[in-house]
């Protein structure tokens, strides 16, 4: 399988977007270009990736995103066991600056008792911002576990705590 590959610049630092079959299946964040790059490629070691310009479609989701407070739909295809893709898809049903504890998403799930596997799906979400695992918390309100970092986690919800609240 071939990926195409972006790199470009946020707010947030850098993003780099992969598509395969024009569906978006990669979205990680770093502070540094080449160590995401360098990250993506070992991910994948066993397919082809094309570096190619940002398209538009994705320039302006990000842009959506970051500028006009909206998380667009886009055609995903993350790759993962059944049980992580339907964890990937509730994550989908967060609005919008709430959170959810890990205990609520796998209630939500209908699977109470499932709450580490529902913190190990998330652990692995392979498409940031669009499929929002920033937006799970632990039930005692901290911030737990980010594979972009704690840090980018804090920042994307403030964001879209300020969005919500106007400033």
């Amino acid at each position: 399988m071939t990926f195409y590959y972006s790199l470009t610049h946020s707010p947030l630092g850098w993003i780099l977007l992969a598509t395969a079959h024009n569906q978006l299946c990669w979205l990680s964040l770093s502070d540094c270009a080449s160590t995401i790059e360098q990250s993506f490629l070992q991910q994948f070691p066993h397919y082809t990736g094309k570096r190619q310009r940002l398209p538009t479609s994705y320039r302006e989701a990000l842009e959506d995103y970051f500028v006009n407070d909206r998380l667009q739909n886009l055609a995903i295809s993350p790759q993962g066991t059944t049980w992580q893709k339907r964890v990937w898809h509730a994550l989908t049903h967060i609005p919008w600056g709430q959170t959810w504890t890990y205990s609520e998403l796998a209630h939500y799930l209908g699977s109470p008792r499932s709450v580490r596997a529902v913190a190990s799906a998330c652990a692995k979400n392979p498409i940031a911002l669009f499929i929002p695992c920033h937006r799970v918390i632990a039930k005692s309100g901290a911030l737990q576990g980010y594979r972009w970092g704690i840090e980018h986690k804090a920042w994307l919800l403030e964001h879209e705590k300020r969005s919500c609240s106007g400033g």
